[in-house]
């Protein structure tokens, strides 16, 4: 069973201006690769808040520590 974990992108990457740059596309092929990491994409800011990096993993291969 796969555990979601979502983080404000701006929390993440401060100085990036939207999701098009580079540095997020850097980040989730870097997140995408590591062992126990199942998805991780970007969900669209909305009206009432920023843009969100999400990532599913397995809670038995990779801890949040």
């Amino acid at each position: 069973m796969s555990n979601k974990l979502e983080l404000d992108l701006p929390l993440v990457l401060p100085e990036v201006p939207d999701v098009a740059d580079a540095c997020v596309q850097r980040l989730l092929r870097t997140l995408g690769a590591k062992s126990g990491v199942d998805k991780v994409h970007v969900l669209p800011a909305t009206q009432s808040g920023a843009a969100k990096l999400c990532i599913h993993f397995d809670p038995v291969a990779l801890t949040l520590e």
